[in-house]
């Protein structure tokens, strides 16, 4: 059976329906799932619709494409150049470095206190 999770309504968020088994989301675009139970009453409340192969097959090269094109959008920003020395500003204070200071531990010297 082929189906796909029902379009949102106006003002709806879009319809999430998850694989009983692996729990992974259905595919926006549809996938094949068994004629199951399961299925079945995901399909008779509404929450998939029946589709076809075909409509698959376009909602996923669509959904390729619009990848395609988002990386190469990414790819195509030109990259900021780090700052050199010169284009540094000078006029602000580094921060001050910690001490480095070994930390006394209190648990050490309460040991044995006490004891003959």
């Amino acid at each position: 059976m082929l189906v796909k999770p029902r379009e949102a309504k106006e003002g709806q968020l879009a319809m999430v329906v998850r694989d009983p088994r692996s729990r992974a989301k259905l595919p926006h675009e549809g996938a094949k799932v068994p004629d199951s139970s399961y299925w079945l009453r995901r399909l008779k409340c509404g929450d998939v619709v029946k589709t076809t192969a075909e409509a698959i097959a376009k909602g996923k090269n669509e959904r390729l494409a619009e990848e395609a094109r988002a990386r190469a959008d990414h790819m195509a920003k030109p990259k900021e150049e780090p700052a050199t020395e010169d284009s540094a500003e000078t006029d602000v204070d580094p921060e001050p470095e910690a001490p480095n200071v070994p930390m006394k531990s209190s648990h050490h010297s309460k040991r044995g206190k006490g004891r003959s």
